[in-house]
């Protein structure tokens, strides 16, 4: 290779190490080392002529106290690269018994050597393990000579690892000879030496670097440095141009420059619909997940909905900047809404990108990101950097060529900065490589093939796909889950529904006079029975397969399999126990008598006397063996079943008895009157034990295991008490009820609602609705819930709707949430 080679800049790495004070007495201190780190670090990381292209490639070890913190500084270099690997190390080389080299650090004992030193064999190891192309090796301590003599043996395992891929090993001095630092110096000889050889007008291969550096050293009378080459990196150059010797603290222009901003970054005409829609779709997916998700009520989700929408109306109307002005204070941009401006103190690196514009495309422009330091103060207009975790401000582009603005750049701010430009390939066009030849100043680093930046605009418009995407597909998943199995086929309202005991089978009755029979799991109409004159008001199950309808004028038994026809009784209401149904018999009949029929033929097998007044009411004991009766009189009594008769006559005020039944404990009777009240009567002292004031009352009942009384009133107002104490557990209001829709499995009551169906803990008195759809292709919630079931394992929940459907809510055996 004739000229020199120029390694990749972005996967190059660098190691600079140097320890200039010493804890120990007897390694003193050299101070010149500081500044050796400084003046390299600045001339590889050159944004021009530099060996790399991101400072951050190159890390600086100064007085580093132990070995932990080189060898992770090492490993971080020999993993990650690929052309060239570069260590530097500068300070005390100390011996050990055995005369083997090692690197002083801080906390460096010269008589516990092995301990508190790095041995140099253990650096050439990890060296030899990187994968590199090249790897050079730089020592300026004193014995650094016996890294070469080391190296150059031909036995040694570290050498055969780096003569494969080639290495470059430069020292100081020989193996026996001391190196030096003249004082007064602001360098070391040879670390000085090795600048000025970067400083040259022609950039030199590191065979020309270790020529150079050696007749300055000899001209010096001091120690001749060493070197051993191996393969091909003896042409390995360190730099492309020569390196300016820069002064901390220059003399800058007075005045101002500034240069028109042509397209902001935080808006243009072209992205404001799209904007406006990602604010819309934020209020979207705050409101799914406050109201859907959270389970918020309906004024905070909107808060919330409409708080993310101003965040996102925000950024729309952010001010974006129309001019950009330079001058000795730092970068101040102006626009429509004010003036910002940010001290050359908070910025850390200025980067102008631009493409390689071709022939045609005279409307390319350039981006200036603005890298801030880590303290600096953050708004909105800040982007976080998605590599290293840092921020940049992104002002917008501006119109090519950049030259004038690049040296406006570098000539206002300070020496510590860095000023780069950066060139990429635009989609549709292919990058050129950099040639050997650009190694001046005024050659602007290239981008390498294949590299292309993409502005936050872009990123931007991406988040906002990505945004969208996300938004529609949560949005989908949420709907598609929160919708409940619907069963069609009636043609009217379905006003009431049940399980059997095993829940394989569900039955439902509505004002088409049908009644159908479904399988809950395959959703599937197995049966429909007519008949019926009237509008259904009820169904049960006798059993598995025996469905019982009433619709207010006659009762119907049908039988699912068709093993026996259909059996009509005359009345106007009935109770169903088992086979057995309790009712008034002829709605034009006498009412004061409760007639009992058998449901599978239809045969009366007996009658309850006694009342002056109508029946209004009745239920069955929980063995079966007794009944209770209501009557228009206020009166209740108590019957047995099989004698048929009265056991027991309960006298309460002079208002009819709407709805009685035996407690959980089988001792006492609670019944509800026209007059408001819950009454509690103990049947062994015919005494009244509790009284509750309600209204007027639609439902009632108890569950939770027998330990929870519920009462809902027409007015939709929901009351729980302790059956142990006969006190209040809560109240709740929630819509009035359709028709009787309660059910309650354990300690759960299930209440029909307008569009949904709410869950009651009887327990607690909480409660919540369960979901429904809620995107605009989804079911209708037009609907009222007209009756309610649940089946007997407690995971289906079906609801009878005004919209003709069944609906069914299912929860995994797992117990989880509807």
């Amino acid at each position: 290779m004739s000229g020199p080679w120029f390694p990749d800049r972005s996967t190059t790495r660098v190691l600079l190490i140097g320890t200039a004070h010493y804890d120990n007495s007897g390694l003193p201190g050299i101070d010149a080392v500081a500044k050796n780190l400084e003046s390299l670090e600045r001339a590889l990381t050159d944004p021009d002529v530099g060996l790399l292209d991101e400072p951050d490639h190159c890390r600086v070890l100064l007085d580093a106290s132990d070995q932990a913190a080189v060898g992770a500084a090492l490993a971080w270099a020999v993993r990650e690269a690929d052309s060239l690997l570069l260590v530097y190390y500068a300070g005390h080389g100390v011996l050990d018994d055995d005369g083997l080299l090692h690197l002083a650090l801080r906390t460096t004992d010269p008589e516990h050597t092995g301990f508190s030193a790095v041995p140099m064999e253990l650096l050439k190891r990890n060296i030899g393990r990187a994968r590199a192309q090249a790897r050079v090796l730089l020592l300026d301590c004193c014995f650094s000579g016996r890294a070469v003599s080391a190296m150059a043996q031909p036995d040694s395992l570290v050498s055969g690892q780096l003569d494969m891929t080639g290495t470059y090993v430069l020292t100081s001095t020989t193996a026996t000879a001391p190196s030096h630092a003249p004082a007064g110096s602001a360098y070391t000889a040879f670390t000085g030496a090795l600048l000025r050889a970067l400083s040259v007008p022609e950039p030199l291969t590191l065979d020309g670097i270790h020529e150079y550096v050696d007749r300055e050293l000899a001209g010096l009378g001091l120690p001749r440095p060493q070197c051993r080459s191996v393969g091909a990196a003896r042409h390995l150059a360190l730099v492309r141009g020569p390196v300016a010797e820069r002064r901390h603290v220059r003399e800058r222009p007075q005045g101002e420059a500034s240069f028109d901003i042509v397209r902001p970054a935080q808006i243009t005409k072209g992205n404001v619909g799209a904007c406006l829609l990602l604010a819309v779709l934020a209020f979207a997916l705050a409101w799914v997940l406050a109201w859907d998700v959270l389970r918020y009520p309906a004024t905070v989700a909107a808060a919330a909905g409409l708080f993310v929408f101003w965040l996102g109306y925000g950024s729309i109307v952010t001010s974006y900047w129309r001019r950009l002005v330079v001058d000795a204070d730092g970068l101040s941009a102006e626009g429509r809404k004010g003036v910002h401006q940010r001290a050359w103190e908070d910025i850390a690196r200025l980067t102008l990108v631009e493409p390689e514009s071709p022939p045609g495309r005279l409307s390319a422009a350039a981006h200036l990101v603005i890298r801030l330091r880590p303290d600096t103060e953050l708004n909105n207009e800040v982007h976080p950097l998605p590599n290293d975790g840092g921020y940049a401000w992104h002002l917008g582009t501006f119109r090519l060529p950049t030259d004038e603005l690049l040296a406006a750049l570098r000539a206002y701010a300070p020496v510590g900065i860095r000023v780069e430009r950066k060139r990429f390939a635009p989609p549709g066009t292919t990058a050129s490589a950099p040639s050997a030849s650009q190694t001046g100043p005024a050659a602007d680093s290239a981008a390498d093939p294949g590299e292309s930046y993409r502005a936050p605009r872009r990123r931007s418009a991406l988040v906002f796909l990505a945004l969208t995407a996300a938004t529609v597909a949560s949005a989908e998943y949420l709907d598609r889950r929160n919708t409940p199995a619907a069963l069609t086929g009636h043609t009217d309202d379905v006003v009431c529904v049940r399980f059997n005991a095993n829940g394989t089978l569900l039955a439902s009755g509505g004002d088409d006079k049908s009644v159908r029979v479904w399988d809950p799991h395959t959703h599937h109409n197995t049966r429909t029975f007519t008949g019926h004159e009237s509008e259904i008001e009820s169904v049960r199950f006798a059993d598995d397969y025996t469905v019982v309808s009433c619709d207010g004028e006659t009762l119907r038994c049908w039988d699912v399999n068709d093993s026996r026809d259909p059996v009509v009784i005359t009345t106007s209401w009935a109770r169903l126990n088992g086979y057995v149904a309790a009712g008034p018999g002829d709605p034009a009949g006498d009412h004061r008598r409760l007639l009992l029929w058998d449901v599978r033929t239809g045969r009366l097998q007996g009658s309850l006397a006694g009342h002056s007044g109508a029946v209004t009411s009745c239920a069955w004991s929980g063995s079966g063996g007794y009944l209770v009766t209501g009557c228009l009189d206020g009166t209740l009594r108590l019957w047995n079943a099989v004698t048929r008769k009265a056991t027991a006559t309960l006298k309460g005020p002079e208002s009819s008895v709407d709805a009685v039944l035996f407690g959980p404990d089988g001792n006492t009777v609670i019944s509800a009157g026209d007059d408001g009240t819950v009454r509690i009567w103990d049947i062994r002292t015919g005494g009244v034990v509790a009284v509750f004031r309600t209204g007027e009352v639609k439902s009632l009942g108890y569950g939770n295991q027998g330990r929870t009384l519920y009462c809902m009133n027409s007015s939709g107002k929901l009351r729980l008490w302790d059956w142990a104490t006969r006190k209040p557990v809560a109240a709740l209001q929630v819509d009035s009820l359709y028709a009787d829709t309660l059910s309650a499995w354990q300690g759960t009551l299930v209440l029909g609602q307008e569009g949904t169906v709410r869950l009651v803990d009887m327990g607690t008195g909480r409660s919540r609705a369960l979901p429904v759809p809620f995107m605009p292709w989804g079911a209708s919630t037009g609907f009222r819930v007209s009756g309610t079931a649940i089946a007997s394992d407690g995971l289906t929940i079906a609801a009878g709707c005004t919209d003709d459907r069944i609906r069914l809510w299912k929860r995994d055996s797992t117990g989880a949430v509807f």
